[in-house]
C-alpha cells in the first residue's frame, strides 16, 4: 500500500463532504470509483475497502452533525461556566470560548471590561476557572452581505450555538478546576504574557507568533502589510518548524548520551504537548500527526517504511474523523493542499533545481499555484510580489527569527539582564524587515484582487493547475506552461467586462447608506456613499486595537469579493459620518477615478479631509449641483439637489439622483428631510419612478405624503441599522409606505438588498429572506 492510503484519504474526504455539505457529492463518489477501476486497476479487495472508507467517515460526520445540538433555550440568565480556553482582551473587550459547566455545551463568550486594573488582571485570572455569571445568550450573527463571513455557520461547525454577552462575572465565586490540558493552556497563556509584558513591541509580536503561535500581539496594519506581500503565512507555526524542533530535541538528546529508542518515545510525548502549546492551529496539527506516525514507523519494523505522502493521507484521515468540521477551514485547506503538492512535486520537480535560490524560488511557486483557487474563495486577492518576498523572508524566518525568538525566551526567563543585548538586537532587526515589507507592500500592483470565483470558475483553477503541474513534471519548459493558471486568472478578471449582467446593491453598513451601482459590460462603476462608524470618546486603554471601521471591514472586503478594483465615480450625498465615514478606507485600498460632493457652503470636516486625500491621490473632486448629470451604456443619471443658492441644512442638500437603470426609475435622496423634500417636489414635475431610497434612515422628518404622491413609487429600500438606537424606520413612515401599498426593502431586517438584473428585466434578493 506505499503511496496508495491518498486514494483512501480522497474516499474519506467525499464522504465527510457527502454528510455535511451536498448530496452531489455521492455522484462525486460513483465518478471516483468509475475512475479507480478504470485508470488503478483497483482489486475488489481494495474497492471493497475504498467503499467501507467511505460510509465510515460520512456516518462519522453524519454523527458528529446530528450530534451538535443545543442544550438551551435562549431565555436563560444565570450561568456556571468554565473558562478553559485563552483569553484575548482588546482595549474593553474580552472574547473567549468556556463550557457550561452542567451540560458541557460551548458558548462564544463577550465581557466588556470594567477598569484598566481588571483588564490587566483576567488573562492570568480566569483561565481554569469556575465562575458564577450573569448575562444573555443571543444567536451567533448572520451574514449581512453576500460573501460575508458567517459567523453563526462557523460556530455552529465548533459545536457553538450561542454567544453569551456577561453582564456581571462573580469573581468571589471563581474556582480552579485542574487538568493537564488547561495546566498546557494556562502555560502558554503565561508565556504570551510575559514576552507581552518585557519583550519590546516588535520582537514580542514575532515571538509570541513563532514560540505560542500567536498573532493576536501585532498591530493590524504590520499584519495588512504581510498579507499584501504574500508572506503572512510565516507568523503561524508550520511544518517546517515542527520538523526543525523535532530534529533538535532529538540530536540534542542523542549527544547527551540518550538512545535513539528513548528519544523517539520522548518525542512521541512531546510532540502533543507542543501542539497545543502553540494553538493547535490545523497547520501545526498536521505536522504533528505526520511526525508521530514517520516515529511510530521508524519504531517499529515494518515491511515499507511510511512515505511522506501516505504520512499526510493518514493525517488527514485521522483529523477528518475527529473532527469532520475542519474540513471547510481555510487553514485546513492551505496547509493540506501546499502538503500534496510540495510531496509529489519532491520527487519529480525539486530535485532538478541545484541551486538553493532556485529551489526555494519553485517551491514558493508551487505553494502559491496550489493555494490559488483556496486564498480567492477566502480572501479574494493574490500576491505578485510574494515570489520575491519569500525569497527574502523565508528564510529570515525560519533560521533567523525562529532561533532568535527561543533563544532570546529562554534567556530572558533565566536573566532578563543577560538577554536584553540580544533582545534589543532581535527587535531591530524585526524593525527592519518590517520596514522591507512595507516597501514591498508600495509596490504598483503588489497584490490582485480577482474576487471570489464562481464555481465554474474554481473548477477551471482546479483543471489548468492539474495540466499545469502534469506537464511541468513531464519536464516542460516552465516558461512555456507558465500561461496555462494565468489564463484562468485572465477569463475571471475579464468576466465582468463581457458580462450583460449588472446589479444595484444597497450594502448592509448597519446605520448608514452605501450603494453600489455596476453595470453591464464593464460600462460603470459607481459607490454612492460608504457608511461610517460613529466613535464615542474613550480611555486610552478601552480603545481597541481590531476596531471595527464600516468601510474597511465591510464596504472594502464586499467590493473586493466582487473583483472590483475601480470606482468610476464615488458619490458622497453629504457629510454626516454615516454616510462618509468609510471614505477614507476606500480610498486607501480602490482607484477612484472622480469623487462627487454635494455643492454646499459649509463642508464638514469629513468632506475636507476627503478632499485633501483626494488631492494627495490625484482624484478629481467635483461639486454636484440639480441639473447636471450623466449617461453611462444604456444608464441615465441626472441630479435633482442640491439646487444652487439653495440654503439648507447638510441633510437637506444632500445629492438627490434620478437614475434609469435595468429598466427601473430609482430615486435616490440620501439623508433628505421633509423640507428638502419640499425643494425637489417644487423643483421637479411629476414623475413616476419605480423604487425609491428612503430618505434619512426612514426617519419620522422623511418620506413625506406630498413625496409618495409627487413621485408614485411602487417599491421602496431602507437603509437602517439592525437594532439602531434612534428607532429608525420610524413607524408612521412605514404607515405611509403600506398606505400607497409600496413594497417595502429593509436591510435591517433583511440585510443587503440587491438588484440583478440583464437589459430591462431584473430581479431583487435579499440576504436574509
Amino acid at each position: 500500500m506505499n503511496g496508495k492510503v491518498i486514494y483512501f484519504a480522497i474516499a474519506s474526504t467525499i464522504g465527510v463532504l457527502s454528510a455535511l455539505d451536498n448530496k452531489l457529492f455521492f455522484s462525486m463518489f460513483a465518478v471516483y470509483v468509475l475512475f479507480l477501476l478504470i485508470r488503478k486497476s483497483f482489486s475488489k479487495y481494495k474497492m471493497t475497502a475504498i467503499f467501507a472508507v467511505f460510509f465510515i467517515f460520512f456516518l462519522s460526520a453524519k454523527g458528529s452533525f446530528l450530534y451538535k445540538k443545543t442544550d438551551f433555550s435562549g431565555d436563560e440568565t444565570n450561568f456556571l461556566i468554565y473558562f478553559n480556553k485563552e483569553l484575548h482582551v482588546d482595549g474593553e473587550l474580552m472574547k473567549t470560548y468556556a463550557a457550561d459547566q452542567k451540560t458541557g455545551e460551548e458558548f462564544a463568550i463577550r465581557y466588556r471590561v470594567l477598569s484598566k486594573e481588571e483588564k490587566a488582571a483576567l488573562p492570568d485570572f480566569l483561565l481554569g476557572k469556575q465562575c458564577l455569571a450573569v448575562g444573555k445568550l443571543e444567536k451567533p450573527a448572520l451574514p449581512r452581505n453576500k460573501n460575508a463571513f458567517n459567523y453563526r455557520k462557523y460556530l455552529n461547525r465548533e459545536g457553538i450555538h450561542w454567544v453569551l454577552k456577561i453582564d456581571d462575572i462573580h469573581f468571589q465565586t471563581c474556582k480552579p478546576q485542574s487538568s493537564f490540558l488547561i495546566s498546557l493552556r494556562i502555560l502558554r497563556q503565561n508565556g504570551i504574557s510575559y514576552i507581552e509584558r518585557y519583550f519590546p513591541d516588535n520582537a514580542a509580536q514575532v515571538s509570541a507568533a513563532l514560540i505560542f503561535g500567536e498573532r493576536n500581539l501585532y498591530e493590524p496594519e504590520i499584519l495588512k502589510t504581510y498579507e499584501k506581500i504574500g508572506i503572512v503565512h510565516l507568523l503561524a507555526i508550520s511544518g517546517l518548524q515542527v520538523s526543525l524542533l523535532s530534529g533538535m530535541i532529538f540530536i540534542f538528546g542523542l549527544r547527551i548520551g540518550i538512545t535513539k529508542e528513548r528519544m523517539q518515545n520522548a518525542l512521541l510525548i512531546v510532540l502533543p504537548v507542543y501542539g497545543i502549546l502553540t494553538g493547535a492551529s490545523p497547520s501545526v496539527i498536521r505536522a504533528v500527526i505526520m511526525t508521530i506516525l514517520v516515529l511510530i514507523s521508524l519504531k517499529f519494523t515494518f515491511k515499507h517504511r511510511l512515505s511522506p505522502i501516505d504520512a499526510v493521507s493518514i493525517a488527514l484521515m485521522c483529523y477528518t474523523f475527529f473532527n469532520p468540521f475542519v474540513i471547510y477551514n481555510a487553514g485546513f485547506q492551505l496547509s493540506f493542499t501546499v502538503s500534496y503538492c510540495l510531496i509529489l512535486s519532491a520527487s519529480s520537480i525539486l530535485p532538478r533545481f541545484k541551486s538553493h535560490i532556485l529551489a526555494l524560488l519553485a517551491t514558493t511557486l508551487i505553494s502559491q499555484l496550489s493555494s490559488l483557487p483556496i486564498v480567492l474563495f477566502h480572501f479574494y486577492e493574490i500576491s505578485i510580489i510574494s515570489l520575491l518576498a519569500n525569497l527574502f523572508f523565508v528564510p529570515l524566518y525560519s533560521f533567523v527569527f525562529t532561533p532568535a525568538a527561543l533563544i532570546s525566551f529562554m534567556i530572558h526567563f533565566i536573566s532578563p539582564k543577560l538577554a536584553a543585548p540580544l533582545v534589543n538586537f532581535f527587535d531591530s532587526l524585526v524593525t527592519f524587515s518590517n520596514g522591507i515589507a512595507h516597501i514591498l507592500s508600495e509596490f504598483p500592483y503588489a497584490t490582485v484582487t480577482l474576487g471570489r470565483p464562481h464555481l465554474i470558475v474554481l473548477l477551471l483553477y482546479v483543471i489548468t493547475l492539474l495540466l499545469f503541474f502534469y506537464l511541468w513534471e513531464k519536464k516542460k519548459v516552465l516558461i512555456r506552461i507558465f500561461w496555462i493558471p494565468v489564463v484562468s486568472m485572465i477569463i475571471q478578471g475579464m468576466l465582468h467586462y463581457i458580462s450583460p449582467y449588472g446589479e444595484v446593491t444597497f450594502i448592509d453598513v448597519g446605520q448608514g447608506d452605501s450603494i453600489l451601482i455596476r453595470l453591464p459590460h464593464g460600462q460603470g462603476t459607481f459607490l454612492i456613499d460608504t457608511g461610517g462608524t460613529i466613535r464615542f470618546e474613550k480611555e486610552k486603554w478601552q480603545e481597541r486595537k481590531k476596531d471595527f471601521e464600516v468601510g474597511k471591514n465591510v464596504v472594502v472586503p464586499f467590493l473586493k469579493s466582487k473583483g472590483i478594483t475601480t470606482i468610476d465615480k464615488l458619490i458622497l450625498t453629504h457629510g454626516d459620518q454615516d454616510h462618509i465615514g468609510g471614505a477614507h478606507a476606500l480610498l486607501e485600498e480602490m482607484n477612484v477615478k472622480e469623487i462627487l460632493l454635494p455643492l454646499i457652503a459649509e463642508k464638514s470636516e469629513l468632506e475636507r479631509k476627503i478632499i485633501k486625500k483626494a488631492d494627495e491621490k490625484n482624484i478629481p473632486v467635483k461639486f454636484a449641483k440639480g441639473q447636471e448629470g450623466w449617461k453611462s451604456g444604456n444608464s441615465l443619471f441626472q441630479i435633482l439637489l442640491p439646487v444652487e443658492k439653495q440654503v439648507l441644512d447638510r441633510n437637506n442638500g444632500s445629492i438627490v439622483i434620478l437614475a434609469k437603470i435595468g429598466g427601473l426609475k430609482w430615486l435616490l435622496t440620501g439623508d433628505l428631510e421633509k423640507e428638502g423634500e419640499e425643494v425637489l417636489v417644487n423643483n421637479y414635475k411629476h414623475t413616476a419612478i419605480d423604487v425609491i431610497k428612503v430618505g434619512h434612515h426612514g426617519s419620522k422628518s422623511s418620506t413625506s405624503d406630498e413625496l409618495l404622491r409627487h413621485f408614485s413609487p411602487k417599491g421602496a429600500i431602507i437603509s437602517a441599522g439592525e437594532n439602531n438606537r434612534y428607532g429608525h424606520p420610524h413607524k408612521e413612515v412605514l404607515h405611509r409606505l403600506e398606505k400607497y401599498k409600496i413594497k417595502i426593502f429593509r436591510t435591517d431586517q433583511q440585510g443587503a438588498v440587491t438588484y440583478s438584473f440583464r437589459g430591462n428585466h431584473g430581479t431583487f434578493s435579499v440576504v436574509i429572506p
